[in-house]
């Protein structure tokens, strides 16, 4: 009897064995299955909110950027303003932009080399002269005419004549409203549309010394 209830337990052990790996394979595979349906969640949830996300995590450093970009923008304008002051209160004569002077420009010309030579030595933080979002930057890239091998900014100073810090182009008075210096705003290929590298926005400072935040509408 002790010898058939062995025997009994002893041709029990197999079955008890295959049942419970047929458990685990059970189990293995529901797992397996949460863990596929879990990933494809994550995945179509990256690419729904993923370019809002990366967009609200940019922001407060391309704030910071945008902040630096206007106290150099600044340090240009006093630039411009010390230069003015050891050449008779004129401005210089260069854009920073290539090519011939048009017949429009009587006086001026587009020279980014003698621009950058002109205010070198007024300029003492060597960074102000880009933007630190410009990716152009210190390269031969003319975007919106706008040459970025020396600085990212545009130099208005001279068009269509040598301009004097208290306004007078010429003979002819300008407004404070004009604008000295400004960002160059850049061509999205992707939404076919100019747009500015700080969210959209760009800098600009005007003759009078005030600045300004703007959007291309």
């Amino acid at each position: 009897m002790r010898g058939f209830q062995n025997a009994q337990n002893i041709g029990s052990v197999p079955i008890i064995k295959e049942v419970n790996m047929e458990t685990m394979n059970q189990m293995s595979g529901s797992k397996l299955r949460i863990v596929v349906i879990f990933g494809l969640i994550i995945v179509c949830l990256a690419v729904l909110f993923g370019p809002a996300l990366i967009g609200i995590l940019q922001r407060p450093g391309e704030r910071e950027r945008q902040r630096l970009c206007m106290s150099n923008i600044k340090q240009l304008w006093s630039a411009s303003m010390m230069y003015a002051e050891d050449n008779g209160g004129w401005m210089p004569i260069y854009t920073n932009d290539r090519g011939e002077p048009s017949r429009q420009e009587t006086v001026g010309f587009r020279s980014p080399e003698k621009l950058h030579a002109s205010l070198s030595k007024y300029v003492k933080n060597t960074p102000a002269w880009f933007c630190p979002s410009d990716k152009y930057a210190g390269t031969n890239k003319v975007e919106n005419g706008v040459c970025h091998l020396y600085s990212s900014y545009g130099f208005w100073f001279c068009k269509p004549g040598i301009l004097r810090v208290d306004g007078q182009l010429g003979k002819h008075p300008l407004p404070a409203s004009k604008c000295v210096l400004v960002e160059d705003p850049t061509y999205e290929i992707s939404s076919e549309r100019l747009t500015f590298p700080h969210l959209g926005k760009g800098n600009v400072i005007f003759l009078d010394g005030h600045t300004t935040v703007f959007t291309i509408q």
